[in-house]
C-alpha cells in the first residue's frame, strides 16, 4: 500500500508540476486533474467500488498536497490568493449535487490554507522585526539630533573560539574613545543579529560610560535571503537622520544609502584605526546637521568608488583643500597676510 502511495504521489507531482511549467497556475491544475478523474470514475462507481474510493482519495490528497507544494515553494501567490483561486471549487463542494471527489478536494483545499496560514505566520513571528517602532520617541528637543547605528560584531568587537581557551570576545582598538566621542553627537544604537544573552554582557564591558543609548537584537531584524537585515525604517527616525556603520554589506540592503562601510576586524590588529579614522568625519556631519544625511553620506561613496580611497581619507583631502582655499582668501583679502611692515611707515 505504501508503495502505491508513493507511485500516486510521484505521477501527480509530474502532471501538476507540467501543468504549472505550461502556464496552468494551481487552480488550474486541480480543475484539470480533477475533470480527468471525474470522466474516468462516475460517483456512482466510486460507491460500489470502496477499493477504487481509497485510490481515488489518495489521488485526490496527492493532487492537491504536491500542487501546493510547488505553488508554496515558489511562493507564487499568498494565502489571499490562494484562497481566491480555491473559492469556486470550495463552493461547488457545498452544492446538493456535489460528488464525494469534489469535496475531498474542497477539504484537502481547506486544510492547505489553514496550514499555510498557520505557517505564514510562523514565519512572519520570526522573519519580520518585532515592532514597527523598535525606538521610543526622541525627549522633546532633542529632534534634530542625529541617531548613529553601529553593527557590533566585525566592527566592535571580534569574537573567536580554539579549544585551548574556547570563547574569547576581542575589543577593536580604540572602540571606547570612538563611543564616548560620538555620544557627544549623536544618539547611538547598536543593532545586531546577535542574541541579548550575548550581546548584553559584552556591552557592559565595553561600555562603562553608558555611551549607548539602545541595543537592538536579532528579534529587531529582518530575516530575509539568509540574512538579518537591519530595517532602519522601523527605528522610529527620520531616514534622513540616521547613518549606519557596518561592515556587513547584507546587513543594510534595505538602505545602502544610509550605510557607511567600515572593513571587518577580523585579524586582530592591535594596530587598527579605523573607528578613530572615521570620527572627524562623522562629527562634522554632526556639527553642520544636514536636512539629509544620505547626500552627504552618497556624495563620500560615489568618490571612493571612483578614486577607491576610503571615506576618511577623502574626508582629510576636503579638508585640507579647503583650509588651503581659506587661506588664499585670507591672503588676497588682507593684502600678502598679517603682520607685514608697510613701506614707508
Amino acid at each position: 500500500m505504501l508503495g502505491r502511495t508513493r507511485f500516486f504521489a510521484a505521477q501527480t507531482s509530474r502532471i501538476a508540476a507540467g501543468q504549472l511549467r505550461r502556464g496552468g497556475g494551481h487552480h488550474s491544475t486541480v480543475r484539470t486533474l480533477a475533470t480527468e478523474a471525474t470522466e474516468a470514475a462516475a460517483p456512482d462507481v466510486l460507491e460500489r467500488n470502496p477499493l477504487l474510493r481509497v485510490g481515488t482519495t489518495i489521488l485526490t490528497v496527492g493532487v492537491t498536497f504536491a500542487t501546493s507544494a510547488l505553488a508554496y515553494s515558489q511562493y507564487k501567490y499568498d494565502v489571499g490568493e490562494v484562497a481566491d483561486k480555491t473559492k469556486e471549487l470550495r463552493e461547488k463542494a457545498e452544492a446538493e449535487d456535489a460528488t464525494a471527489y469534489e469535496k475531498q478536494v474542497a477539504e484537502a483545499a481547506k486544510q492547505y490554507l489553514e496550514l499555510r496560514e498557520y505557517v505564514d505566520q510562523t514565519i512572519r513571528h520570526y522573519a519580520l522585526p518585532s515592532s514597527d517602532t523598535l525606538l521610543p520617541d526622541l525627549p522633546e528637543g532633542l529632534s534634530h539630533v542625529r541617531t548613529l547605528v553601529l553593527d557590533l560584531d566585525e566592527l566592535l568587537v571580534h569574537s573567536d573560539w580554539t579549544r585551548e581557551r574556547g570563547w574569547r570576545t576581542f575589543k577593536r582598538p580604540g572602540v571606547e574613545i570612538f563611543l564616548q566621542h560620538m555620544a557627544r553627537n549623536f544618539e547611538i544604537v547598536v543593532y545586531t543579529e546577535a542574541l541579548q544573552t550575548y550581546v548584553d554582557p559584552i556591552l557592559e564591558r565595553l561600555d562603562k560610560e553608558g555611551s549607548v543609548n539602545h541595543r537592538l537584537y536579532r528579534d529587531a531584524t529582518l530575516y530575509t535571503n539568509g540574512e538579518h537585515v537591519r530595517d532602519l525604517s522601523k527605528l522610529n527616525r527620520p531616514l534622513t537622520h540616521i547613518i549606519y556603520l557596518s561592515s556587513k554589506p547584507a546587513t543594510y540592503s534595505l538602505h545602502p544609502q544610509n550605510a557607511v562601510p567600515v572593513p571587518a576586524w577580523s585579524s586582530l590588529d592591535p594596530n587598527d584605526r579605523e573607528l578613530l579614522e572615521l570620527m572627524p568625519f562623522l562629527e562634522a556631519i554632526a556639527r553642520q546637521a544636514p536636512p539629509d544625511v544620505r547626500v552627504v553620506v552618497d556624495n563620500y561613496l560615489q568618490d571612493s568608488a571612483t578614486t577607491g580611497k576610503d571615506i576618511p581619507s577623502i574626508f582629510r583631502e576636503r579638508m585640507q583643500e579647503l583650509q588651503a582655499k581659506r587661506q588664499e582668501q585670507t591672503k588676497a583679502r588682507f593684502g600678502g597676510g598679517f603682520g607685514q611692515t608697510v613701506k614707508g611707515k
